[in-house]
């Protein structure tokens, strides 16, 4: 068995944005799962990518290095599917602990952004409130409902709810963008 290099290295492991295939995992691991089952998962998952015939290299006591190259052509999709799912589980955490996400159902998450909306919206200001609800949430529903076509995780229920969040969103985008607009009266395009 190979020797486990710095569990602190391994829980800051991120495929990152555009590495990664399954960008609303994180987010549903940090609804459904409590901080000890995360760290249960990730301890599951590290195991065998360590024991798997990838070169794992300890660059520095700040990043490691994964090679492969090494990799047996047999075992190639089972390490890349662990490394995926060691992603999901530290994005997971790091929802939890820097994002203040709990566990809840996704209704209740949901009614937060919405609450959350109307709360901060006059200490946010407009254009702030507009980048919430033109950016931020439809950027979540996004992710949710990527994770959703690709592993069928979200109840018709909970695809409801994404559908409710992303039409709140287009409405107050809608609201929003209008009180903000330029009219340039007296021009040919006019």
């Amino acid at each position: 068995m190979a020797e486990i290099p710095d569990i602190e290295l391994w829980s800051q492991f991120n495929l990152g944005v555009h590495n990664n295939p399954d960008p609303g995992g994180g987010l549903l691991y940090a609804l459904r799962y409590s901080d000890e089952h995360l760290d249960m998962q990730r301890n599951a998952v590290l195991r065998p990518i360590i024991d798997s015939s990838a070169e794992i290299i300890e660059v520095d006591s700040a990043q490691l290095a994964i090679d492969m190259s090494t990799v047996a052509e047999t075992e190639m999709a089972r390490v890349l599917v662990l490394l995926e799912e060691l992603s999901i589980v530290n994005e997971a955490v790091e929802y939890q602990t820097d994002g203040g996400v709990t566990p809840m159902s996704l209704k209740d998450f949901a009614q937060g952004l919405i609450i959350g909306f109307f709360q901060g919206a006059r200490a946010r200001g407009m254009a702030k409130s507009l980048l919430y609800v033109e950016q931020d949430i439809p950027r979540i529903v996004s992710d949710l409902a990527t994770a959703d076509e690709q592993n069928g995780v979200l109840t018709k229920s909970e695809r409801r709810i994404l559908e409710g969040l992303s039409d709140f969103a287009a409405h107050h985008t809608d609201r929003l963008a209008g009180r903000h607009s330029v009219v340039l009266a007296g021009t040919e395009e006019w």
